[in-house]
C-alpha cells in the first residue's frame, strides 16, 4: 500500500489490542485521515485498513472495530507545509464503548 506502521505505532496498537482482548466488550474506533486531494478518501481507507488488519492479526475481533474513512475532512494542521500534510495523514484510534 506504500505505507508502513512504524514500531512506535505498533507498540501503541499492541496496547489497544491487549485491552480489547482482556475486556471483550470494548469497541475501538479506527479513523483514517489523509491530507488532501482527489484520492484523500481512498488513501485514508488504505491507512485505516492497514491498522485494522494489524489489530486483527493481534487477535482483536473485527466486529469490535468500528472503521471510518475521514478523507481530508478533519485536518489537524495546515496542508500548506510538508510537516502539516504529514500530520494530517494519520489513523486515530479511540475506545468508543
Amino acid at each position: 500500500s506504500g505505507y508502513e506502521i512504524n514500531n512506535f505505532s505498533k507498540g501503541i496498537l499492541d496496547m489497544y489490542a491487549e485491552q480489547q482482548i482482556r475486556a471483550k466488550e470494548l469497541v475501538l474506533g479506527i479513523y483514517g485521515h489523509f491530507s488532501e486531494g482527489e484520492e484523500a478518501n481512498m488513501k485514508s481507507k488504505k491507512l485505516a485498513d492497514q491498522v485494522v488488519d494489524y489489530m486483527i492479526s493481534k487477535g482483536v475481533d473485527k466486529l469490535k472495530l468500528k472503521i471510518a474513512y475521514m478523507g481530508d475532512s478533519q485536518p489537524i494542521e495546515s496542508n500548506e507545509s510538508e510537516a502539516g500534510r504529514a500530520a494530517n495523514q494519520r489513523v486515530e484510534i479511540k475506545i468508543i464503548l
